[in-house]
Order: structure tokens, then sequence, then C-alpha cells
């Protein structure tokens, strides 16, 4: 789901791009045939009426062409962005063109054969194609397939004659094929060369970006927990990329007399116990919506109240904890029942103020977790040890919890001295731990 959401917000903002670079195309298409008609237009006989007639509706076409591209271009600006807007646009375009054609056919007196002799019926091709700059298929073929359409309705509405009376027809239209007419279908050749070189090179910029964030997200991907790689990427959530403090449930848990186990295991036994336990603590942690900063060694450090959600981060702190331990006596259940090293572990939870971000460079980064509340909780898991307790919960988490401490099956322990913390930190632990 992550890697389809990504692709979407990967082709919306390609699209949202593409719309701007499609208007852009569209006014300055509009002002170089706008002013390729005015500058041929003086070439024109003053009492060739037909021709004048044309070259106004080619006027009035294309500024009305103008107008919908700056349209376009304002309302993207301010952040329009609705699907129907482009439809909408590539409508107007068709109906343009095919009224331009129409009137030109109407006013020469000629029928529906010489539509294409209509230097309007060459922009057909640039609109096609500068709609493709919008990458979007299902668009492209109703643009094609509107003004395709509207064109046949022209030539079959306008009529159909036979060879000996189209020459009779084309002796009308003699200054279609002169220099000024023969000048506008040139630029709009070039135009469309210009139009096909924009498609490919935004093309070629999308694989390029697609292909830099793919390698991107596979460098981040090998430092970063799971859980926040995908928001390191969105935007609206550049405050945990930066850097941010932020109120958190600190959960420390590390398995006690690994130095022993190490001396005692075999080096591929001890390695597949690490990993037995590091599943354990993954399938708690993502249970209470949690996230795993780091493991160190034979322990890990996890975080609550990171992802964005309504969650209480200190609650979902003591309730991994105890899951985590669950899970461990089952564990320990099965390998004692086959006569293997068990695991004994000590957890520290705590609840404050920390800074979390990312830290480091493209080749090394780290999310990480800094300041004093994650040094109370990594000092109460060492404390377990002389506490008589698996598990030790600084007061503020509880608090924080909202739960009384025997619904959470919690005891006092009093105050405890935490090495490297000058204070005394009151604390509770497991009712009757085993």
């Amino acid at each position: 789901m992550s890697e389809r959401r990504d692709v979407d917000l990967l082709l919306a903002e390609a699209e949202n791009g593409a719309e701007r670079a499609a208007n852009k195309v569209r006014i300055l298409i509009s002002l170089v045939l706008l002013a390729t008609v005015f500058i041929v237009g003086e070439d024109i006989p003053g009492d060739d009426a037909v021709i004048l007639a044309q070259i106004m509706a080619a006027k009035v076409t294309l500024a009305l062409w103008l107008l919908v591209g700056v349209v376009g271009a304002v309302l993207g600006r301010y952040g329009f962005r609705h699907p129907a807007f482009s439809y909408g646009l590539v409508t107007v375009d068709a109906l343009l063109l095919a009224g331009n054609i129409f009137y030109g056919l109407a006013i020469a007196g000629v029928v529906g054969n010489f539509w294409s002799a209509f230097p309007a019926a060459w922009i057909v091709p640039i609109v096609i194609a500068a709609g493709a700059l919008r990458w979007n298929p299902l668009l492209s073929a109703y643009s094609g397939a509107l003004l395709i359409g509207l064109l046949i309705g022209i030539a079959v509405f306008m009529g159909n004659v036979e060879a000996p009376e189209r020459i009779t027809q084309l002796a009308r239209l003699p200054l279609l094929y002169g220099w000024p007419p023969n000048a506008v279908r040139l630029v709009m050749l070039i135009l469309l060369a210009i139009v096909i070189v924009t498609l490919t090179w935004r093309g070629r910029a999308l694989i390029v970006q697609a292909v830099t964030e793919t390698s991107r997200r596979l460098t981040l991907g090998r430092h970063l927990p799971r859980q926040i790689l995908p928001l390191i990427l969105d935007p609206a959530l550049a405050d945990i990329r930066d850097g941010s403090r932020r109120r958190l449930g600190i959960l420390f848990v590390d398995i006690r007399g690994s130095t022993a186990l190490a001396e005692r295991m075999e080096p591929l036994a001890l390695a597949r116990l690490i990993v037995d336990f590091r599943r354990l603590v993954d399938s708690a942690v993502n249970e209470y919506g949690g996230v795993v900063d780091k493991f160190i060694g034979d322990g890990a450090l996890v975080l609550f109240g990171v992802l964005p959600s309504a969650r209480n981060a200190a609650a979902d702190a003591i309730g991994c904890g105890q899951g985590i331990l669950t899970r461990i006596d089952e564990f320990n259940r099965l390998r004692a029942a086959k006569g293997e090293e068990v695991l004994s572990i000590g957890v520290g939870v705590h609840f404050g103020e920390v800074f979390v971000g990312v830290i480091g460079h493209d080749d090394r980064v780290e999310f990480t977790a800094l300041g004093e509340p994650v040094n109370v909780a990594a000092r109460l898991e060492k404390a377990t040890k002389t506490a008589g307790c698996r598990m030790l919960i600084s007061d503020a988490a509880v608090a924080v919890s909202g739960a009384e401490p025997a619904a959470l099956a919690l005891a006092p322990k009093g105050a405890i001295a935490l090495e490297g913390v000058s204070r005394l930190q009151p604390a509770y632990g497991e009712l009757s731990p085993p």
C-alpha cells in the first residue's frame, strides 16, 4: 500500500507539472501563430473578401485559444487542480478548431472534401501532441477522439462531391496554397516539433526523477526504520526529517547475561537466538504502533508517538513492554522443552520530550532520538537487575498513560537511584515477576 501511495504521489506531482507545462505551451503556440497570422495577413490582397474573412477568423480563434491558456495558467497558479478542468480545456480547443474550419468551408463556399486545405487543420496534430504533455492517457484519447470526430462530422455535414466538381470548387481556393498560408503551415510544423521535443524532454525528466527517487529510497531504506521511511519522504511531515522536539514514550529492552550466552553457545546458535529475540520485539512493537529506532547488539530502543496517531504513547510503551515479556515467556517455554538456552531480559519505560530527526548524509543517515528521557529509559532497564523485576516504568509514563498502576498490573518500587542520573526516579514494576 505504501509503494502504491508513493507511485500515486509521483504521478500526481508529474500531472500537476504537466498541466502547467501544457498551459505554457498553449500560450506560446497561440502567441507565435497569432503573430504569424498578423504578419502574413499583410500580404493578402485587400479585395479578396473570403481570405480576409478567414484571416480574421484565425485571429479570433487564436486570441480565444490564448485567453483559455492564460485562464488555465492563472487557475493552476492558485492551486486549482480539478480533473474536469483539463477535459474542459481540450473540449474548448477542439470546438475552436472545428469552428474555424467549418467557418472557412462555409465562407469559401466549398464542401467537406476540402477541410484539410485550411491551415487551421494543421493545428490538430499540435493540439493532440500538446495534450500528451499532461501524462493522462484517457485525456489524450478523449482529445484525439473528439477532434477526429468533429472533423469527420464537418466533412459529412458540409457534403461531398465527385472529382469533376472538386476541380471547380478548388478554383475558389488558390490563395490557400500561396506563400502566406504555407508560411503559417511551416510555422505550425516548427511548433509541432517543439511540442514533441518538449514532450520527450519531460518524459526523460520524469524517468530520471523516478530513478533518482528510487535510488534515494533504497539508500534511506538501508538505514531508516521501515515505519519512518514513508514519513521522511512525505513533504507534509518535513519536521520529522529535519528534526523536532516531541513528547514520546521510550522503551529500552536488553538481553541479560548476553556475554555469558556468547561464551556458552555456538556462534550460529547465538545469531539465531538474537534474530528470534528481535523478531519477538518487532512483533510487540508493531502491535502497539511503535517504531524501533535501532537494534543495538542484543538490545533495542523503541519509540512511541512518532507516527501520526491519536493513540496514547505512554500507554502503548507500557503495553509493548508487557507484550515483549509475554512473548519471551512463551518463547522460553518452548526452548526449555527442547533443552535449549532461554532468554532473560530487562525492560525500561519512560516518557518525556526528546529531539527526533534524521541525522547524517545520503550515504549514511540515521533516525534517532536524543535527550535526557532516552537516558532515563536506558538506566531504568539497567536498574531492573537490582530491583528484582524484569520491567521498570517511570512514574511519568504511568501518569501520562491515564491508567491506575493496579490496572496495569504494576506495583510501586519506590524512588530508585539510576546510574548517571542525579535525582532518584520513582518507578513501578511487575506485580508478580517470575
